[in-house]
């Protein structure tokens, strides 16, 4: 009785703090991550093509076109299936539906504690203490995150295959999967345990999220998140990989031995190759004993549910790039591992294991920018996840025979071989921008489209406050700041006037000078160098068409060049001396394509193959471009004259945004070699003698 009264004083202490402190900090504002689920499904109900969702510029401009009050914005790395989940609430405000949405999670934490009791067999007291203590799940809430739901998926699943109900257990393991990636590792349990249907249930399953994702979002913005999202996400590269808040085992080796002149400055030594050999070392010696010591003879709820425990710890600990709120997943194999020590009276190890559960949860640790050896310091959240995954292999190794299957140990020697020669590969080239990189600021978390302009480079850069036009001149980079400004989101020059692009509700290209009037709902500017012509695009119907302006024509009528009612949507322009128009556009949702501009609805293909980002060459001579190949964007150049193309770079990594200097032979561009995805600099670089 005793304890029951200290339990439920604890839980209604936590209680009113959920109450009393977190909701109504979650319920005043969207503050960071559910906007970015919201305006993916919202952009797809209203008709517009959400290919591009996974650029950070595109994003923002349509975040910033429907008013929605988060100063940055990106979907990166969500996949598109999670923002499903949003879509009956984009009807209302952002607000009002972030408001639903976390109603809905505090609900769903009530069947969540029911069936997690039922999983690890302790009270519905000590289950909600456990919640309550989880400060990963008051930032779940606070940030209007996925991982409550995701939980549920989980522990509903785990409740499933203790009780033998193996095609509900496998289709929840797919639908986790298809929310976020990690669950898959469950369905290695499926097969150590040859349950074959679970495995077929899930793989059926998965299939039709899959199916119902694609006929929402298309299979473009798919084809880009498995191509591109996910490789990076597993490195652990699609936010800034040497940012120790992390606490991750791949930022803390990113952090030791790879150097970037911005992030990472002072690495305890520049040996990537250590990083390609030690990365999946490390996780193979943690994740393979959770592996081997499933036991394939044994399947009662109990022993599953350790085993459950023991990998869901160990693929936590081994996520690439956690924020604090993946955590929240946490709560149920912690309360597994407390239920079966609550049950043998092992009080000690208990004590251990909950001093660790709110170790990995503790929001006070000091993850500062730390240089050299000193980072090893400064992840105590992944040693604290480390020692809970060998307390949960301890417990399952206790009573059970070891299965060293030669295949299961040649498997594990054939994958480290191929992460290994993987990453070795994948780094060959990969730091070579460094020596042609033009300076960042320290706060810019990226820079884009440059713009040569005399003796200095304009770009786009991300800062804190949003995105800015920025000037490289000599050796620093300073960005026009002012406070409360809109973002601005693109820019061209002619001759000696820079065309910005400020987005709010609608975008607007104004001039630096001169009396050219602002253009309304204009867009991704490009003009002639000699100021008598601007082309730009503008949004109807939710593609993007092509406009052009003549500058030195009295009345400056906008030219619509394509319609709307054509297939194409455009992406970048480029306009020769001579005045022609080579665009990048899809057609029907298909990939990306150059083409020359004939006339009204007239796109001409270039064999460019799959191609982006043109850039005509001052003297009409040359034609610089992206194209993909292998998930990366490298840059290739074309004589507009022979129609010769030759590839210019060839490196795992994304360059893009080609812009020429005057004397035709050198290109400015931008380049996330060595960063994180998306996260560009700017180079400079002499291609032709």
């Amino acid at each position: 009785m005793q304890r029951r009264v200290i339990a439920g004083t604890v839980l209604v202490l936590l209680g009113c703090y959920l109450f009393g402190h977190t909701l109504p900090r979650a319920w005043r504002s969207l503050n960071t991550d559910f906007p970015n689920y919201y305006l993916a499904a919202r952009l797809t109900r209203e008709g517009v093509d959400p290919s591009r969702a996974y650029e950070w510029i595109w994003l923002q401009r349509e975040k910033d076109h429907r008013n929605i009050d988060q100063r940055v914005i990106g979907l990166v790395p969500i996949t598109p299936f999670s923002t499903l989940a949003i879509w009956p609430l984009t009807g209302l405000p952002p607000l009002v539906a972030k408001h639903a949405w976390l109603l809905f999670n505090l609900a769903l934490l009530v069947p969540i504690a029911w069936l997690m009791s039922g999983v690890s067999g302790l009270s519905l007291l000590q289950v909600g203490c456990l919640l309550g203590l989880s400060f990963p799940l008051h930032r779940n809430l606070l940030y209007g995150q996925y991982y409550i739901v995701l939980l549920g998926i989980l522990t509903a699943a785990c409740w499933a295959i203790q009780r033998q109900r193996n095609r509900m257990a496998g289709s929840l393991i797919a639908l986790g999967v298809a929310v976020k990636i990690f669950p898959v590792i469950l369905a290695l349990h499926f097969v150590r345990k040859k349950n074959w249907e679970a495995l077929l249930a899930g793989l059926f399953t998965g299939i039709l999220c899959l199916l119902l994702s694609i006929s929402v979002f298309g299979w473009s913005l798919h084809r880009t998140y498995l191509l591109q999202v996910l490789p990076w996400t597993l490195r652990g590269e699609v936010l800034d990989p040497y940012n120790l808040a992390s606490s991750s085992l791949s930022t803390l080796l990113h952090r030791l031995f790879i150097f970037e002149p911005q992030l990472n400055a002072h690495p305890a030594l520049h040996a990537p190759s250590l990083f390609a050999v030690l990365h999946p070392a490390f996780q193979l010696a943690l994740l393979l004993p959770a592996l081997l010591w499933i036991d394939p003879g044994k399947s009662s709820p109990v022993r599953i549910s350790l085993e459950w425990s023991a990998l869901l710890l160990a693929t936590l600990t081994l996520t690439p790039l956690p924020a604090s709120y993946h955590f929240t997943v946490l709560v149920l194999p912690v309360a597994i591992l407390c239920g079966c020590l609550v049950q043998e009276r092992r009080i000690a190890l208990l004590v251990i294991v909950i001093a660790l559960y709110l170790a990995a949860g503790y929001p006070g640790w000091n993850t500062g920018p730390t240089d050299g050896w000193q980072a090893i310091l400064h992840v105590k959240r992944l040693y604290a996840l480390i020692l809970l995954t060998t307390v949960a292999i301890y417990l399952i190794k206790s009573g059970a025979r070891l299965q060293p299957s030669k295949w299961w140990l040649a498997g594990a020697a054939a994958v480290l071989v191929i992460s290994i020669t993987g990453g070795l590969k994948h780094q060959q080239g990969l730091f070579d921008d460094y020596s042609y990189r033009l300076p960042i600021g320290r706060q810019m978390l990226l820079a884009a489209q440059p713009v040569p302009q005399e003796s200095k480079v304009d770009a786009i850069a991300l800062l804190p406050e949003g995105y800015r036009r920025s000037t490289i001149e000599g050796d620093s980079m300073v960005a026009n700041t002012v406070s409360g400004a809109k973002d601005e989101l693109s820019l061209t020059a002619d001759g000696d006037q820079l065309w910005t692009e400020t987005v709010g509700v609608h975008s607007v290209l104004a001039s630096s000078s001169g009396p050219e009037p602002s253009i309304l709902d204009a867009e991704s500017p490009a003009s002639l160098a000699n100021g008598t012509m601007l082309a730009f695009l503008r949004q109807m119907n939710g593609r993007k068409q092509l406009f052009v302006r003549d500058l030195a024509g009295p009345a400056q009528l906008d030219q619509q060049l394509t319609t709307a009612t054509s297939p194409w949507n455009l992406e970048e322009i480029a306009i020769s001396p001579s005045k022609s128009l080579i665009v990048s556009a899809t057609q029907h949702k298909a990939e990306s394509r150059l083409y020359q501009v004939r006339g009204v609805d007239q796109l001409e293909l270039i064999p460019a193959g799959e191609a982006r980002y043109p850039a005509i060459s001052p003297d009409g001579r040359w034609l610089a471009f992206s194209i993909f190949r292998s998930g990366y964007w490298n840059l290739s150049l074309r004589d507009l004259g022979t129609g010769a193309t030759r590839r210019l770079t060839s490196v795992a990594c994304d360059q893009t945004a080609p812009a020429w200097l005057p004397d035709s032979k050198t290109l400015l561009y931008s380049s996330d070699c060595g960063r994180a995805l998306g996260f560009t600099v700017i180079c400079r670089r002499r291609f032709i003698p």
